[in-house]
């Protein structure tokens, strides 16, 4: 990876790479948040994707030869039938592996960092390439089924994983990289793509997909009949974890980038390798809030270049986290494309990837882990902040760099700098992660996990095995949809009322909002068609929305609900989860203490919603007191309380590891009880505090949601509760 070389941030490349269909359709997912679903829209119409037969200059392919990216295209491009799979399938196939279809001073097995390039532009050996090799073969595979693609690779994956075992050392415990990577300061060389580091010896990055690397190769050998070999890599992957943690560091509560040959601890805040360890099943509970406490409330060294120099935001490009938060000494610097004299001057902390800047890559870390540790909320922010950041840039962050010395949040180009198609795999996560879509060898899974903010999610264009389909998520069916058209009401403290009538009952009212003050300060852009720049809302406001839902009864109004909301998007829908409501006539009104909003009104925008969302029951606790704590033996994602008293707030904690963590919830009172509801929540241990002593009972519900898959015009459909994995069943 060469910064001078190739300074360019491929911004979204999925929208090159995977985000589309092999037809004219561009828009492989369907969701009801309208900006989200415009932004991506927009990029891939300026993007000009059609067949997705390359990247955005040509400078730039959606996919390419070098090997240690093999991982991040096979992820972006298996799932799909575009040319470039085909493309992607050849690369797999021609790849140079030492011993078996290439020559070259490293033993049997060593994985070329590209097809003619035993070593890195021809200066150092890498070895982050040989676990991401045999990770890229595994998804091609488990989506693809083609038997005749894994025959033809399993001498070169069976050589791989060899190397790392043998030559690795990785038979006796973590895989370590060989003299001279041994990650000694002043001495060591770089051994991965992040190429400007002295990482060696036991490398966390390359230990994460290592790890990634066992399972995988347990059910390749179980495809291929290699029980015995199957059993074997199972058996070290079961190990692995436990080994991993002697690289996490103490005294700073998160792992490393690397422990050199002498045991020292290279530990940088890398981040990125932090999200990765996370979103690959390492580390724990307590673990995992250590990393994210650090990263939503910690530090980052001051900026020293850009366009917000003086910030320690580790979130500064938004988009996603700083590569590492501390910069990278002269000690563990290599200076091979940029040397300490141009890191005093032109390149700065802050200004490349390697030291205090970013790429698009590590949001899909970051939303992923969140989603296995944290909750769909908390992911979909991440995930939402990345879409209006990289799609508010109208230039889109071009390469040429005397053309566009800046993006429109006026910051240095190197500031947010990439250069290849790894970047595609942030527009990734809502397939793998909030739809949950999964391929083994026995069937294509889902584990569905939306944001509250969401209804449903829908992609198109999937290829799996010989099947050509559609799946949707959906976690209730709208019973009531409001379009207020192109005339905008302002809120104030006094509140807008709306009356609305339902054929069928409901258990959620939604409402869309748009901040009218203080988006000039925010710096968020949205691109019309036109390529006029207008801002748009700042992804990191809230504000507090009042809502009242009354029923008509007997010709009075009676009060069933009362909630405030937090409002973060300009396009995000407010839900709140409330008691079930039979078929009839309701009053919802709004008011803005702030007077800081007014509803959104476009064509084919809706601004008031009522919503059936199917629960399960997940057990029942008592409530005598202001505080309970509680044990969850599943996934849930309400509390429906029905007792004496009314409260204003109710509010979750979750234990993770031996801290607390509060989840974002939304509590809508009644007059005798109410209901708290929130993304998901794993099994495990709570407690719940209220504002005044309650007594009553909670019921506790789980989301129960509608998986349907379209195939060949033929549709199946199947239910899945919260936390569930389940087998597609594909007509």
């Amino acid at each position: 990876m060469n910064k001078i070389i190739l300074p360019c941030l491929m911004a979204l490349l999925a929208f090159v790479g995977s985000l589309c269909t092999a037809s004219a359709e561009q828009r492989p997912y369907a969701m009801d948040q309208p900006y989200v679903s415009h932004e991506l829209n927009t990029l891939w119409s300026v993007l000009g994707v059609s067949e997705a037969s390359g990247g955005i200059t040509p400078n730039q392919d959606a996919v390419n030869n070098v090997s240690c990216e093999f991982e991040w295209e096979s992820l972006k491009l298996a799932w799909t039938n575009l040319p470039l799979r085909a493309t992607l399938r050849k690369n797999l196939m021609d790849a140079s592996v030492s011993g078996i279809n290439a020559t070259g001073s490293e033993p049997k097995g060593y994985v070329y960092p590209a097809t003619n390039d035993i070593k890195w532009f021809g200066l150092d050996y890498h070895f982050d390439q040989q676990p991401r090799f045999i990770n890229a073969v595994y998804d091609y595979y488990a989506w693809t089924h083609d038997s005749a693609f894994l025959k033809a690779m399993q001498p070169k994956i069976e050589a791989a994983m060899d190397y790392m075992m043998n030559i690795m050392k990785g038979k006796e415990g973590l895989p370590v990289t060989p003299d001279p990577y041994n990650g000694i300061s002043n001495t060591g060389r770089p051994s991965t793509y992040m190429d400007c580091y002295r990482e060696g010896y036991e490398v966390t990055w390359i230990l994460e997909s290592y790890y990634t690397s066992l399972l995988d190769m347990a059910k390749l050998e179980t495809a291929l009949g290699n029980t015995t070999k199957a059993s074997q890599y199972a058996s070290y992957a079961k190990k692995f974890p436990s080994q991993f943690n002697r690289l996490w560091n103490p005294r700073t509560h998160r792992y490393v980038g690397w422990r050199d040959s002498n045991g020292g601890l290279h530990d940088y805040g890398f981040t990125y390798i932090n999200l990765e360890a996370l979103a690959r099943g390492l580390g724990d509970a307590g673990k995992a809030y250590r990393i994210f406490q650090w990263l939503d409330h910690g530090k980052a060294q001051p900026l020293a270049a850009g366009a917000h120099i003086g910030s320690e935001d580790i979130y500064q490009c938004v988009a996603a986290p700083r590569s590492n938060t501390i910069q990278i000494p002269a000690s563990d610097w290599v200076p091979w494309s940029v040397s300490e004299t141009l890191r005093k001057t032109l390149f700065k902390y802050g200004t490349l990837v390697e030291d205090g800047g970013s790429e698009l890559l590590w949001n899909y870390y970051d939303v992923m882990a969140r989603l296995r540790w944290l909750d769909a909320n908390d992911a979909w922010e991440r995930f939402a902040d990345m879409v209006y950041r990289a799609g508010g840039d109208p230039m889109l962050y071009t390469e040429v760099a005397t053309n566009h010395p800046l993006d429109v949040y006026g910051e240095n180009y190197l500031e947010f700098a990439a250069n290849g198609g790894e970047n595609g795999l942030a527009g990734l996560s809502p397939l793998y992660g909030f739809m949950g879509l999964r391929p083994e060898l026995s069937g294509l899974y889902a584990s569905p996990n939306l944001p509250t903010s969401l209804v449903y999610l829908k992609c198109d264009g999937i290829s799996y095995g010989s099947h050509n389909c559609s799946v949707k998520v959906a976690r209730g069916r709208i019973v009531y949809d409001y379009d207020l058209f192109n005339n905008f009401t302002v809120l104030d403290a006094s509140g807008r009322a709306h009356i609305f009538k339902t054929e069928n009952g409901f258990n959620a009212i939604g409402a869309l909002l748009y901040l009218c003050k203080g988006v000039h300060q925010s710096g968020y852009y949205i691109r019309t068609v036109q390529n006029v720049v207008l801002p748009v809302m700042q992804p990191s406001v809230s504000r507090p929305i009042c809502i009242k839902l009354e029923r008509l009864e007997d010709g009075r109004w009676t009060t069933v609900a009362m909630t405030t909301a937090e409002a973060r998007y300009g396009d995000a829908w407010l839900y709140a989860r409330v008691a079930h409501q039979p078929a009839g006539t309701y009053r919802l009104t709004l008011a803005d203490p702030s007077k800081s909003f007014s509803w959104l009104n476009q064509d084919g925008v809706y601004d008031i919603r009522a919503v059936d969302e199917p629960v399960t029951k997940a057990g029942i606790i008592r409530v005598h007191g202001a505080k309970v704590a509680l044990k969850v033996s599943k996934s849930f994602s309400a509390i429906h309380f029905a007792g004496t008293g009314s409260m204003r707030y109710v509010k979750l904690y979750r234990k993770m590891g031996g801290n607390w963590r509060t989840a974002s919830a939304t509590w809508a009172s009644s007059p005798n009880g109410g209901v708290l509801s929130f993304a998901d929540q794993p099994k495990g241990n709570y407690k719940l505090a209220f504002d005044k002593p309650f007594r009553g009972v909670g019921a506790l519900e789980s989301s129960l949601y509608l998986v349907t898959v379209v195939n060949d015009g033929k549709s199946s459909a199947q239910k899945a509760g919260a936390g569930e994995k389940i087998r597609l069943s594909i007509p």
